[in-house]
């Protein structure tokens, strides 16, 4: 049976597989560099903006503040359990390109195999009779413009018809206690600013929470440039997205940024950090403008295990 003849397969996924079944003897033009095999494979499937999905981008109302997450879904048993929770409003995801398995999958690393592909997540999410909100947290560069490209030309009009947010995440900036950074800022946003009717662009820093250290005027510096270079500051879709203990740290700089510009801040606990007491949420929602705070967060009502290092 050909690949694309499964009737469980989404059109991405059926697009993918005939672009494998093309005559490889053919003279093709080269990738640009640095792109995975999944993006050279996608994006030569056409080349002209995509039209069956396509939607002129115009900001978007950004949704509650109070959502209620399901983090780091990244198999076919956990996106089950999300969808079908009630108290779920919203889904986090990581993505990643799995080599052993030529294909974009939601893992989160060091894993980097699963039984969920980026087409049955997006599949799932868009015929779910229960809508729920998404945040597509990219952890490798090489998969961002083969998804998002995906995204609009397959999933836009359903996406924009059931009300459903998306938020393109990533962090692209050196931050707190971190030495390092997988992505490019400037081309990361490049890739994502042209498909954006129907998601936020969220902007984040590589962070070491352990270390107790907060968002300085050097880093929030550094995000207030980008966003200025590709004129963001007056964008509504925006989100900047930072670590719950460390923005609580040192607040200063983030709220001084919030009021530049018109996107919202967007706080997040990650993989492995324990669950944030109640308390620091609240306080949260009071340090911050709660009509511009999202909360993408593992909470619990016992005490924090890391409060002695909140100021």
């Amino acid at each position: 049976m050909q690949p694309d003849a499964a009737p469980s397969r989404s059109p991405l996924a059926k697009a993918t597989a005939a672009r494998h079944q093309r005559d490889w003897s053919q003279k093709k033009p080269q990738p640009p560099r640095n792109m995975s095999p999944m993006a050279a494979r996608v994006v030569a499937l056409d080349t002209r903006s995509p039209r069956s999905g396509s939607i002129s981008p115009k900001p978007t109302r950004l949704v509650s503040s109070r959502q209620r997450w399901a983090h780091s879904v990244c198999s076919k048993k956990e996106l089950e359990a999300a969808l079908q929770d009630d108290s779920i409003t919203a889904i986090e995801t990581d993505l990643i390109w799995s080599t052993s398995q030529s294909a974009v999958v939601h893992a989160h690393p060091p894993q980097t195999e699963s039984d969920l592909p980026f087409d049955a997540f997006m599949d799932a999410v868009t015929t779910s009779p229960q809508r729920k909100h998404i945040k597509l947290d990219f952890k490798s560069s090489d998969v961002v413009q083969p998804c998002v490209w995906g995204l609009e030309k397959y999933y836009a009009r359903a996406l924009q018809a059931r009300g459903q947010h998306v938020w393109l995440n990533a962090d692209v900036l050196i931050g707190p206690g971190s030495s390092s950074c997988n992505f490019d800022a400037d081309g990361f946003v490049q890739s994502c600013v042209r498909h954006r009717a129907f998601s936020s662009l969220s902007l984040g820093w590589t962070v070491d929470v352990g270390l107790g250290h907060g968002y300085s005027v050097d880093h929030v510096a550094a995000l207030r440039a980008l966003l200025q270079r590709h004129k963001l500051l007056g964008d509504p879709r925006l989100a900047i997205s930072a670590n719950l203990r460390m923005a609580l740290r040192s607040s200063g700089p983030l709220r001084r940024l919030l009021d530049e510009c018109r996107g919202e801040l967007l706080l997040w606990t990650g993989v492995g950090e324990p669950p944030v007491a109640e308390g620091l949420v609240e306080q949260a929602r009071r340090v911050f403008p709660v009509d511009r705070l999202a909360l993408d967060v593992h909470s619990t009502t016992a005490g924090d295990a890391m409060a002695q290092e909140v100021a």
